[in-house]
């Protein structure tokens, strides 16, 4: 992310409001558009809106994880100096097919409740020791499955998900006419669009087209019972992708202004949202 200040507020302290400068005056590097613009908040003026992508609570985090936190908030920060409102959330996402895996490897095993809940507590004293301030909401996925099953069912109502015969339910990229453009890539030239800790036999077996990807995942024999929530096209648990969808519009709306994250993230996490 390039952020280009174009004016630095006087020296003076963080309540003064001479010191204060418009938000216009910051751009910042557009991936999408692949271009520096001027932030212009889309909804509510004065209130700047962000999504973070935060932590899968799999492992202990690393110098990646908090150069992303800590980027985000420098951001917020100066958006706070030049007098904004800042809405920000950085979710957790709490289940997951690493921490499943890694909990059930664990010697001994560990539920995998419990060791998404030990990782998340090692990067909030992480965020912490490092001075990034809480954010605005910080949603865990589990918390929010009623609403992942609304949007998946919205999206089946749309056209633009179907079921597989074993209950795994899919987004058909070939619906959306843009799919790819976020990181300028043609449909035609990806294998897959799911992330490869994504990809097993089960979720790959009835798939229409192999790019497509999970947006509910049927829930396995070989997985705990208690990592799978009733739905109406089957017991599961929900995709990766879909999460971040979900919580993003539960607590920022349709729109918002900035959808941050890891580069790394870009493809496929970013596109398939």
């Amino acid at each position: 992310m390039s952020i280009t200040p174009t004016e630095p507020p006087e020296s003076a302290g963080p309540t003064d409001s001479a010191a204060r400068v418009d938000a216009p005056a910051l751009r910042l590097y557009d991936s999408a558009a692949r271009a520096i613009v001027p932030l212009a908040p889309t909804a509510t003026p004065g209130l700047v809106t962000i999504y973070l992508c935060g932590a899968t609570v799999q492992g202990s985090p690393h110098i990646g994880h908090m150069r992303s936190g800590i980027a985000f908030d420098v951001l917020r920060r100066w958006l706070e100096r030049c007098g904004q409102e800042v809405r920000l959330i950085r979710n957790v996402t709490d289940i997951d097919d690493k921490i499943l895996s890694k909990s059930a490897a664990a010697e001994p095993p560990v539920p995998w409740w419990a060791w998404a809940q030990r990782f998340e507590r090692e990067f909030d004293a992480a965020y912490r020791a490092l001075g990034v301030a809480a954010p605005t909401y910080e949603p865990r996925a589990t918390g929010h499955i009623p609403e992942m099953i609304d949007l998946v069912q919205r999206l089946l109502d749309a056209g633009h998900a179907y079921v597989g015969e074993s209950g795994n339910v899919y987004y058909n990229v070939r619906s959306l006419p843009g799919y790819g453009s976020l990181t300028n890539q043609r449909l035609e030239d990806l294998a897959t669009t799911e992330d490869e800790s994504q990809l097993d036999d089960d979720v790959e077996a009835d798939k229409r087209d192999p790019r497509d990807f999970a947006l509910w995942k049927a829930a396995k024999p070989t997985e705990p019972a208690d990592a799978a929530w009733d739905a109406p096209w089957g017991r599961g648990r929900p995709g990766w992708h879909l999460e971040c969808s979900t919580m993003s519009r539960r607590y920022l709306g349709e729109t918002f202004d900035i959808h941050g994250g890891g580069i790394d993230l870009r493809f496929p996490h970013h596109e398939n949202e």
